[in-house]
């Protein structure tokens, strides 16, 4: 359904040539995971209590496993396709990075349902952009050579 847009990694990939730069790139992506957030809340918590309980049976954890690297390998895409456009590199590799992005909206969506009062949706585009700015530079200032 729309509500769960935000696991189709092709929806992140009609964001980045929308965006003039990587910075604003950055936050579309935090708004759109935001948009996802409040049209279906529940998502994000259950997702982290599910991924728990498969943890403790082996089949269960490896279907889970193979969707979720399935998932995480097309989002990964979609990120080194942003560093195309804007000349950039990661210090990570991109998988990583999108394992990361899932992993800080997970984490405040539980804190959110601990506390709603909490959910502050521009603190969580500032930590966005700031974690994906931090992992990522202009190709000439990270080289190698």
């Amino acid at each position: 359904g729309e509500s769960l847009s935000v696991m189709q990694p092709g929806k992140y990939a009609t964001l980045i040539p929308a965006q003039a730069d990587a910075e604003q790139t950055y936050r579309a992506i935090a708004r759109f995971m935001l948009d996802a957030y409040a049209r279906e809340p529940a998502w994000w918590p259950l997702v982290s209590d599910f991924s728990t309980h498969a943890a403790g049976n082996p089949e269960l954890n490896e279907r889970l496993r193979a969707t979720r690297e399935g998932f995480l390998d097309a989002l990964a895409a979609t990120i080194e396709k942003l560093c195309e456009q804007h000349a950039m590199t990661l210090v990570l590799p991109a998988r990583e990075v999108a394992r990361g992005v899932g992993a800080l909206m997970r984490g405040m969506a539980v804190e959110w349902a601990i506390d709603p009062s909490r959910a502050d949706a521009r603190a969580f585009e500032e930590m966005l952009a700031a974690y994906l700015r931090g992992l990522a530079a202009p190709l000439d200032e990270r080289s190698t050579a």
